[in-house]
């Protein structure tokens, strides 16, 4: 299934960037829930929710300087071309 593929490497992504652990585990926890919410019930509108919210941390980690303009802007369009998957394939994975 495409999604879980896309956000298990983003997953890994965030894992090898060498964040701080507080930035890292914030993150990572969005990441999990929304492939947790994928692999349980192919739920399209949980995983949503929860890349959403990954989205807004990772502005929120740019604003404090612990993420570089271009680590945020490639992250973001990651995240952004999954949900837009969901979008364009009416939340059926």
């Amino acid at each position: 299934m495409w999604p879980i593929t896309l956000v298990q490497g983003l997953l890994n992504k965030v894992q090898s960037l060498g964040l701080t652990n507080g930035a890292e585990e914030d993150l990572t926890v969005k990441l999990d829930r929304g492939l947790k919410s994928l692999q349980m019930d192919d739920d399209t509108d949980g995983a949503t929710t929860h890349l959403t919210s990954f989205r807004n941390k990772i502005e929120r980690w740019f604003d404090k300087g612990e993420i570089t303009a271009s680590t945020r802007d490639e992250l973001l369009a990651d995240v952004d071309l999954i949900l837009l998957g969901f979008t364009l394939t009416d939340g059926v994975i």
